[in-house]
């Protein structure tokens, strides 16, 4: 986009092997050659980084897009200076000015924040429905634990009233 961002890689770079006469061409018949070729290699993905950061705005990029970009991109690069690209990391990205990292640090946290109280609410709200769909199941089970002791003491009561009319009858 319009900003400027820092942009900071590391690059792990052997000759490669199968394409020596590129090598030799770029570094030379000398023992840095692959330092040379690997400069070289530098200013191309110096290149691709800017090219491939213009098209998105600060909040768009991260370090794996970009990463997986110049994964996708610099193996030709590297070929045609006869090197091969054991790895590529982007330790780090961000705006060149201070004062804008800053503000967008502020504003990740200011958006971790906010998630982390919405995950909070939402936690706290699953926890009172669990506490109100217990609360009413005890309850439903302690009413049919009495309406259970209501019918014994009924069945009770009328054994004990069966048992008097039976002592009743056998006096008379």
């Amino acid at each position: 986009g319009n900003l400027d961002i820092k942009v900071k890689l590391s690059i792990t770079v052997s000759a490669n092997l199968n394409n020596l006469p590129a090598l030799i061409k770029i570094g030379g018949w000398n023992t840095n050659a692959v330092a040379k070729a690997a400069k070289e290699l530098e200013l191309i993905l110096e290149g691709k980084v800017k090219a491939f950061t213009e098209n998105f705005g600060i909040e768009e990029l991260s370090s794996e897009k970009i990463n997986t970009n110049l994964n996708e991109s610099t193996k030709e690069s590297a070929e045609k200076l006869g090197l091969e690209i054991v790895s590529i990391v982007v330790q780090s990205f961000e705006p060149a000015d201070k004062k804008i990292s800053e503000a967008l640090k502020q504003q990740e946290s200011a958006r971790i924040a906010e998630q982390t109280e919405t995950l909070n609410q939402k936690a706290r709200l699953a926890s009172v429905k669990i506490k109100i769909s217990t609360d009413e199941e005890i309850a439903k089970m302690e009413s049919e634990l009495e309406l259970k002791k209501l019918t014994l003491k009924n069945e009770e009561l009328l054994k004990e009233a069966e048992l008097a009319q039976k002592r009743t009858e056998e006096e008379l």
